[in-house]
């Protein structure tokens, strides 16, 4: 069938779209990346990464692109061969790639050479084309594939690092359905200090809801100033030292204390333990609990 003049403004467009997708993820231009995707987006990188292709949001990829492009000193993904095929308001488009990453080590050469396929699918709305799937299909790959692991246990620890800030902004938005879907399904709690107010150990999401649930409830506003933080990538481990500033109900009194806490993160970057230290005779003596004083 031969092409008309909109077919081949659409073809363009189209292939133009996939290309940036290329070039605002190497020049780490994160809100002009997801201006090119669709509310959701089906990516597939099985052939790289191994697991099942994943539905995100534009928000969702640029995240966890920029955590991982950000770990390399550059990267440059070359696209070439497209070919687009049109279906009224739906589109594909293949295309051959090549990708290098580049990245400072000490041992091995500091490149990574990635080439194969893409494959996107494209749906028009209003005057745009918008890209609801990518697929990547890798066929060879040369250089240091270490760059790969070494890159993604700097992101890993980002990651978690995040998960703690996060942890802290849900607590002091009163968000504990929120803060809840943070934690492994069969997570640890310890207060190492345990008193009947702060039970030792807690077993499970169920166990950890029971107890957080009314917190939030006894207090006006919650602030947990983030002070400072280690990581331990090997370990999949952060220690966060923060304070609480506190206005209890009715404006009755401020509770201000320190902790340090430990998280570990299971594979997926959920909690899977997590332990609280705290000076406890600052908190019984908010609550009165005890009639004790510092020298």
């Amino acid at each position: 069938m031969p092409e008309t003049a909109e077919s081949l403004v659409d073809k363009y467009a189209v292939a133009e779209t996939c290309t940036r997708m290329a070039v605002h993820a190497d020049r780490r231009e994160w809100d002009q990346l997801r201006s090119l995707f669709a509310d959701k987006v089906l990516l597939d990188y099985t052939s790289l990464n191994g697991g099942k292709p994943t539905r995100l949001t534009p928000k969702e990829i640029a995240d966890a692109w920029a955590a991982t492009f950000d770990r390399f000193d550059a990267t440059q993904h070359l696209i070439a061969n497209k070919l687009v095929e049109l279906e009224a308001d739906q589109a594909t488009c293949t295309a051959s790639f090549q990708a290098t990453h580049r990245l400072a080590t000490a041992q091995g050469t500091p490149l990574w050479i990635l080439g194969g396929d893409y494959r996107w699918e494209l749906t028009r709305v209003g005057a745009r084309w918008l890209i609801t799937s990518v697929k990547m299909t890798v066929t060879w790959s040369d250089g240091n594939q270490g760059l790969a692991n070494a890159a993604s246990t700097g992101r890993t620890e980002d990651r978690n690092v995040e998960t703690v800030r996060t942890f802290l902004r849900l607590l002091e938005d009163k968000d504990i359905e929120s803060w809840m879907r943070l934690w492994a399904e069969d997570a640890d709690h310890h207060y190492p200090f345990g008193t009947a107010m702060f039970p030792a150990h807690l077993k499970g999401k169920e166990a950890i809801y029971d107890n957080w649930k009314g917190v939030p409830e006894l207090f006006d506003t919650l602030s947990f100033p983030l002070r400072e933080v280690w990581t331990d990538g090997p370990r999949n481990t952060v220690v966060a030292r923060f304070d609480s500033d506190n206005v209890m109900k009715g404006g009755t009194g401020r509770y201000q204390n320190t902790y340090i806490c430990v998280f570990t993160f299971d594979a997926e970057g959920r909690i899977r333990e997590y332990r609280e230290y705290f000076d406890p005779i600052v908190t019984a003596l908010t609550y009165g609990l005890a009639d004790v004083s510092y020298r």
